[in-house]
């Protein structure tokens, strides 16, 4: 959240119009780390938008930035390319994409947490598939070249030995924790990944 926060702050964003697609409508966590105007939209009632996120019912670039934080995971694969195109679709100027990464360490490690937690979000995890970064990589690409985004930014964030510990502090003792997935330790592996998308009209150069 706190990466998401600063890159709206850095792009002067803090305080304009921003949607969040599928975020929580109630405890905004972003606000914790300064920013103040925010709408979301998602299937629950609560949502100041009822809807899909693969139709939102608002014009082109009715919001100056889009967020959509943890959300592609719950959505059928063959759905998430379209989201993307939406959440492109109604931002005038960026939108911020944050996604568990679909790499073995990542599978591996939920499939172990879930073992001891039985959380939901993990098993919608696993019905859905988590996030191949690369095919949206190779989509934000296209949309560059069409002319539809000027630009955009690829990061790695998140430590996954340090999420999974976090995710089992109630279940299991951190030593248990460590001692079945010691072997995330030897490196980083990173939990998420994050897009940075510019939208508008391509730089000139």
């Amino acid at each position: 959240m706190k990466v998401v926060s600063d890159f709206l702050r850095s792009e002067g964003l803090d305080g304009r119009a921003v949607l969040d697609v599928g975020g929580a409508a109630v405890g905004d966590v972003l606000q914790r780390y300064g920013n103040r105007r925010r709408d979301h939209a998602g299937p629950r009632p609560r949502a100041d938008i009822v809807a899909s996120a693969t139709a939102i019912p608002r014009p082109d670039r009715s919001f100056d930035a889009v967020t959509c934080i943890d959300t592609l995971e719950h959505i059928p694969r063959e759905l998430r390319l379209l989201v993307v195109d939406e959440l492109v679709r109604v931002a005038r100027t960026a939108v911020v994409i944050v996604a568990p990464l679909d790499t073995a360490e990542n599978r591996a490690a939920e499939s172990l947490v879930l073992r001891y937690t039985g959380e939901r979000f993990l098993r919608e995890h696993l019905a859905n598939g988590l996030v191949d970064f690369a095919a949206l990589r190779a989509h934000l690409e296209a949309l560059a070249a069409a002319g539809r985004i000027r630009r955009f930014e690829y990061r790695e964030i998140d430590d996954l030995l340090l999420w999974a510990c976090l995710m089992w502090r109630d279940f299991a003792s951190t030593s248990e924790v460590y001692e079945q997935l010691q072997w995330l330790d030897h490196s980083f592996h990173a939990r998420r990944g994050a897009l940075f998308v510019w939208c508008g009209p391509p730089e000139a150069r």
